[in-house]
């Protein structure tokens, strides 16, 4: 009877310290923070974003905790450290007295910052570049019968593409309207933009657009050119971004002679949210100032209110104007749009 009793018993201690050892190993992998008011939170440290941190727990979900709460801090694990200079890090993070060590994983080396100049952390190494891309695709059309008889076709898209330092962006627009069956409007528009950033807020700048408008005499106007950006916010609630350049116009007329010269480029772009995730207003302009008063300057402008209706689907209402300083004879100098569309945004 000894036997079975003395295997049973060494069988049950041996699952006990399996057991043990497992706790042991869980608590040892944790993640921990003290907060100022000495509470101590272990789990996963999942991100850190917006002068906050989130971190997984067992018992309580994710938490997520402002910077300035937390005494100290130390990860398991090795993780990527973002910071406003652009400069990327990846190492096992220790924090104390707002201060945080970025250990790399071999032990080796060790950089010491300031919480304040983190903007992101993130798990795993993401020292080599992503490509992250987003975008949206708007479509508005309308269309009456009976005593009028009218139709208009509304479609615009753009991609953008970031890697590390460099963005691409491409996209267009295309609008059409008839009465009666008779054409009132058409014109089309594609562009492309390549940026290199230097720093966090400044990059270089190529750009090009192809338009088409015959109801402003234009068959085809092209621009080419290269400036300078400056990224003045980025974040999720408010976007705004300044450009300038010089570029090369070259416009070829249905009735007047073919136009090349060099203008001037100032663009902006912005947009902000004034309900977060109910309510945001955009704005894009671009203006191209000739140096001759034979040569026009130009301008587009874009206008308007978006509206999240479900999931990543939006409602725009959206007023263009697009000027020309020196219109061909018989031809208005502004032309105005409304539109409204439905669209899909990524």
């Amino acid at each position: 009877m000894c036997g079975p009793v003395r295997l049973l018993s060494g069988a049950v201690s041996g699952c006990a310290l399996l057991a043990g050892l497992g706790a042991s190993a869980s608590i040892a992998l944790a993640d921990t923070l003290i907060l100022d008011n000495g509470d101590r939170i272990t789990g996963r440290i999942q991100r850190a974003e917006s002068g906050k941190v989130v971190i997984a727990t067992d018992y309580a979900g994710e938490i997520r905790i402002d910077w300035a709460h937390i005494e100290t801090l130390a990860s398991d694990e090795a993780m990527t450290v973002n910071l406003d200079d652009a400069t990327r890090m990846y190492g096992r993070l220790e924090m104390q007295d707002g201060i945080i060590d970025v250990i790399s994983p071999d032990g080796v080396s060790q950089r010491s910052v300031p919480v304040t100049q983190i903007e992101t952390i993130a798990p795993g190494n993401m020292l080599k570049d992503r490509l992250v891309t987003s975008g949206q695709l708007n479509i508005g059309a309308s269309r009456t019968t009976g005593n009028t008889q009218t139709s208009t076709v509304h479609i615009d898209g753009e991609v953008v593409a970031r890697k590390g330092p460099d963005r691409y962006t491409v996209g267009g627009l295309l609008n059409r309207a008839t009465d009666r069956g008779e054409e009132t409007a058409s014109n089309s528009k594609l562009y492309a933009k390549y940026d290199r950033f230097f720093t966090k807020k400044w990059y270089g700048t190529i750009n090009t657009t192809f338009e088409h408008d015959p109801f402003a005499d234009i068959e085809l106007r092209t621009t080419a050119g290269v400036g300078i950006g400056y990224q003045a916010l980025a974040s999720a609630r408010t976007n705004l971004a300044l450009e300038s350049g010089v570029d090369y116009v070259e416009t070829n007329h249905y009735q007047l002679p073919t136009e090349s010269y060099p203008a001037i480029r100032l663009a902006l772009k912005f947009d902000s949210y004034l309900i977060p995730d109910r309510l945001q207003v955009f704005q894009g302009t671009e203006l191209y100032v000739a140096r001759g008063q034979d040569e026009p300057s130009f301008a587009r402008t874009q206008t308007g209110l978006r509206v999240p209706v479900w999931k990543k689907f939006v409602a725009n209402l959206q007023y263009n104007v697009d000027w020309n300083s020196n219109p061909p004879p018989g031809f208005e100098s502004i032309d105005r749009t409304l539109i409204f569309s439905l669209g899909y945004r990524w």
